[in-house]
């Protein structure tokens, strides 16, 4: 039986100890299709400056066909490191379920000090999510 999976593409910038400023690029459905984005993601301003901060993540799913996901994030400001902290809190492929999970995270340490800090994106499968670049200051 033939596996398959979701690719996460994010860039990821180091800002200091554990710290990283990170960019959700797309999520791919084929390992073919991530090399094509990076390789596109490496002709754009502030990427072709830094090659080397691009990372994948893969996922195994049980459907054959996924078409978009719903990512569940969390981000909140940590005064003690001085940073915004954003926590990926899982994909999901119905919105339902992505918001059943939020729904349960709300109630917890330490999501619970910061309950509007939640997001759920929709992110359409194969598509490059950032597509003009950025200037590094």
């Amino acid at each position: 039986m033939k596996r398959n999976y979701i690719y996460k593409l994010t860039y990821d910038i180091p800002k200091g100890d554990d710290v990283y400023s990170s960019f959700l690029l797309g999520f791919f459905d084929k390992k073919t299709r991530v090399q094509n984005a990076i390789e596109q993601y490496k002709t754009l301003p502030g990427f072709k400056e830094n090659g080397d901060c691009f990372n994948v993540c893969r996922y195994f799913v049980k459907r054959r066909k996924v078409e978009k996901i719903y990512c569940l994030n969390h981000e909140c400001f940590s005064e003690k490191e001085d940073v915004y902290v954003v926590t990926d809190c899982g994909i999901y492929f119905t919105e339902k379920k992505a918001l059943r999970k939020l729904s349960r995270l709300k109630n917890e340490y330490p999501f619970n000090l910061f309950v509007d800090g939640f997001t759920v994106d929709t992110c359409e499968i194969n598509k490059m999510e950032w597509t003009e670049g950025f200037d590094l200051y």
